[in-house]
């Protein structure tokens, strides 16, 4: 009889112990379940603040940039088409937008050449912008032909077919214009090799003349592609 009752008492304490053990796990995982949430909802008021902050500093830019514009608004969002001509920073606007900025005697007010923020959002929400000039309004209704040497600021290391069919908004604005300015520049990717091992004889400096010559504006960030013997670095 004291067997059976010993055994009885082990097997009860065996089933408490798993009882135990079961409950401690489950806490576990309810505490790993919350704390999964408690982080995902930080992430979400990161996020939401973020947007917040972003939406704060877009419409103070945007009066800042309506103060400077001297009241001559345009702003919209094309969708980017390439434009296959190479050596210019200047895009193609539709002609509805020459119609908005003669309607408000841009350049007029302006004087030529009329100078354009881009900006764009990567997948991974990233903003990036740079500027430019405009040669004709002839592109296609609804789209902003973008010419490489643009289009390398705005997709960098995701590269140009990355840009293809995307949004782009489009807003007028007037930079500042200097006579002289200092630049610094930085190598990037294989630098001046061939193939990342061949070392190329440039005359770095009277090459980025040559190519600055033709460029209209240079912002903070910009990636600045060079040709040199058929080569582009």
């Amino acid at each position: 009889m004291d067997l059976e009752f010993a055994a009885a008492e082990r097997r009860l304490q065996k089933d408490r112990d798993s009882r135990r053990r079961a409950a401690a796990s489950r806490q576990l995982r309810e505490a790993s379940v919350k704390e999964r949430a408690a982080e995902a909802a930080e992430r979400v008021r990161e996020r939401a603040e973020l947007r917040r902050r972003e939406r704060i500093q877009a419409l103070e830019e945007a009066r800042r940039v309506e103060e400077v514009n001297q009241g001559v608004r345009y702003e919209t969002h094309l969708r980017a088409v390439p434009r296959l001509k190479a050596d210019t920073n200047r895009i193609l606007l539709p002609k509805d937008a020459l119609e908005a900025l003669d309607s408000q005697r841009a350049l007029d007010i302006f004087g030529s050449p009329l100078t354009f923020e881009l900006m764009i959002r990567t997948a991974s929400g990233e903003r990036r912008q740079t500027h430019c000039g405009v040669e004709e309004f002839t592109a296609e209704q609804g789209t902003v032909g973008i010419p490489p040497a643009v289009a390398l600021s705005l997709t960098r290391e995701d590269g140009l077919d990355s840009l293809n069919g995307a949004d782009v908004q489009v807003r007028l604005v007037k930079l500042p214009r200097y006579d002289k300015a200092f630049v610094a520049f930085q190598p990037r990717g294989q630098g001046f090799h061939i193939n990342g091992e061949d070392v190329v004889n440039i005359d770095i400096k009277s090459v980025l003349l040559r190519t600055l010559r033709d460029t209209l504006t240079l912002s903070q960030g910009d990636w600045i592609p060079i040709r040199h013997d058929g080569q582009t670095f």
